[in-house]
């Protein structure tokens, strides 16, 4: 899981989270930013697992009126909660989600493409 993060987001020895892929949706940053937090505090570099909507607006360099709504729905469908602080977190199946999309983001890097690699990828069939 840190493998398929750290292409995507990387964390500040203060432990916070600065996004490396800026062009993702509003949605997919969230997950990713919100999974950092939670790495980072399960390796001693966080206190908590929750961030601030605008310290989320932060990492990912959004409005944070539009960190505000896809908090919302993304609340909504289940893959975080809101903490009695005002701060979100993931759930478990925000965890999942979160990972998926690490995991695919990672997976899209490592497949070489013929207009970047200058190379003739053939398929057999």
């Amino acid at each position: 899981m840190v493998d398929d993060l750290s292409e995507v987001v990387k964390l500040t020895p203060e432990g916070e989270v600065v996004m490396l892929r800026p062009e993702m949706s509003a949605e997919n940053s969230i997950l990713l930013v919100l999974l950092a937090v939670r790495v980072a505090n399960a390796v001693g570099s966080r206190l908590n697992v929750d961030m601030a909507p605008e310290a989320i607006s932060k990492s990912i360099g959004r409005a944070v009126k539009t960190v505000r709504n896809t908090l919302a729905t993304m609340t909504k469908t289940g893959v975080i909660d809101r903490t009695n602080e005002g701060g979100y977190k993931l759930t478990i199946q925000g965890i999942r989600k979160a990972h998926e999309a690490a995991r695919s983001l990672t997976a899209k890097q490592a497949i070489p493409r013929p207009e970047s690699s200058g190379k003739e990828v053939q398929t057999s069939g």
